[in-house]
């Protein structure tokens, strides 16, 4: 039985090999072109962030119409592409193709999406511009919570976290956090809550958070023009 069925499986081997000799011969380009799309790390990482991006916004307008505020709108937002750098060396800056003639202003909000935060213009110059994200120790921003606006303070860093929340308060996990200074667009989606423990002080809470995406697949930002 065993000879059989390594004899089957030769035979099985033998025909693969023959038939998909015959394709690349006729159309090697084709078939490397489907291999290769098939198999493209890069448009399934696209494919991903773009999914990400419309269910943040789908999240973020939903909170919106249950606490009665208005997002920013399409029109108010300038679209601008993120340039590449050495991967080993993004922590927490991206550069944008949009400068001071194309009207981008320093401190200018720039979104992830139309309705998720990731950072600041910071450096500005004619032609470019360096943007300051939420991965930035620099990086502070007054924030609310959940369906019960609960406040706390957004610190930036390599993992940004939300601390000086009210230990009273009943923060759980998967809660909404947006934007709720007078520096951006009220409302504008941070993150969700990941994880809720009692700070250092022992005084209040804080929350890690899990951000809508990662920054080394952000290719395209949306600077808001006017506030």
């Amino acid at each position: 039985m065993k000879k059989y069925l390594i004899g089957l499986i030769f035979l099985m081997m033998l025909f693969g090999a023959v038939f998909f000799g015959k394709v690349i011969v006729r159309k090697p380009y084709a078939l490397m072109g489907a291999i290769s799309e098939m198999f493209s790390v890069r448009s399934v990482i696209d494919e991903q962030t773009k999914l990400r991006k419309e269910n943040a916004d789908l999240r973020a307008q939903l909170l919106a119409a249950t606490l009665g505020y208005v997002l920013p709108q399409r029109q108010s937002l300038m679209e601008a592409k993120v340039f590449s750098v050495n991967p080993f060396n993004v922590k927490n800056r991206i550069f944008i193709d949009k400068g001071s003639r194309d009207g981008v202003t320093k401190g200018a909000p720039v979104l992830f999406s139309d309705s998720v935060l990731l950072g600041y213009v910071g450096r500005i110059n004619e032609s470019q511009s360096e943007v300051v994200t939420v991965f930035d120790p620099a990086f502070s921003l007054a924030v609310r919570i959940g369906e019960n606006e609960i406040d706390g303070l957004l610190e930036g860093g390599v993992n940004p976290r939300v601390g000086l929340i009210d230990r009273q308060k009943d923060v759980r996990a998967s809660d909404s956090v947006y934007a709720a200074s007078s520096q951006v667009p009220y409302g504008l989606l941070i993150g969700f809550v990941q994880e809720v423990a009692v700070d250092d002080s022992n005084a209040f809470l804080q929350a890690s958070l899990e951000l809508p995406y990662a920054l080394l697949d952000v290719r395209d930002v949306f600077i808001v023009r006017t506030l």
